[in-house]
């Protein structure tokens, strides 16, 4: 399967050197919105996971992650992403924690918007590995294989496994890397 992303602007989702970049930052994208979405073309179960190896901070104020159960709409007249849904992990390069967040449908995915279900504090470096899961209401982010955050949450249960970003701060993108995911096949 294939990635498909929205974004409000072109800085909200690329691929650059070989990695997912999201958000906005530095001197590779100056200011945008870098709120975006993106997600694997194959539908997959109920159940899924998705993984992201952390590769680099471009600018303060980048927060995104791997996500679950994602979907998007568009403004048909601008094609401006207007309404986000799903469960990430998103890791904030300011605070330096780990929240796991809750976007319903129809949330313009700003900073301040989605619901936060658990936060953790953490200072991820290269290499480290974040990670979603959801076992139907049962969610879990993963740090490195270690549980850091559980909630029970059952709102969506379709949606594409994926990754999401949305800006804090005028300059502030992630970059990541080797993405795993899908349907585990849990029961």
């Amino acid at each position: 399967d294939e990635w498909i992303a929205a974004a409000t602007d072109t800085g909200g989702v690329q691929v650059l050197n070989f990695e997912l970049f999201l958000g906005v930052g530095g001197t590779l994208l100056g200011t945008a919105a870098g709120h975006g979405i993106a997600q694997r073309t194959a539908i997959v179960g109920n159940n899924q996971f998705s993984q992201l190896t952390f590769r680099s901070i471009y600018g303060a104020g980048g927060r995104s992650g791997p996500a679950v159960h994602t979907s998007y709409g568009t403004n048909p007249t601008t094609g401006a992403l207007e309404e986000l849904a799903g469960y990430a992990a998103m890791y904030d390069s300011t605070l330096h924690t780990i929240s796991l967040r809750y976007y319903g449908p129809a949330t313009d995915p700003t900073a301040s918007t989605g619901v936060d279900l658990g936060t953790y504090p953490a200072e991820i470096v290269f290499d480290d590995r974040l990670r979603i899961e959801s076992r139907g209401a049962n969610k879990y982010v993963y740090l490195n294989s270690v549980l850091i955050i559980s909630a029970i949450h059952d709102d969506l249960s379709e949606g594409r496994p994926g990754a999401m970003s949305n800006k804090t701060a005028a300059s502030g993108g992630l970059s990541w890397d080797d993405w795993m995911g899908g349907d585990t096949g849990w029961a």
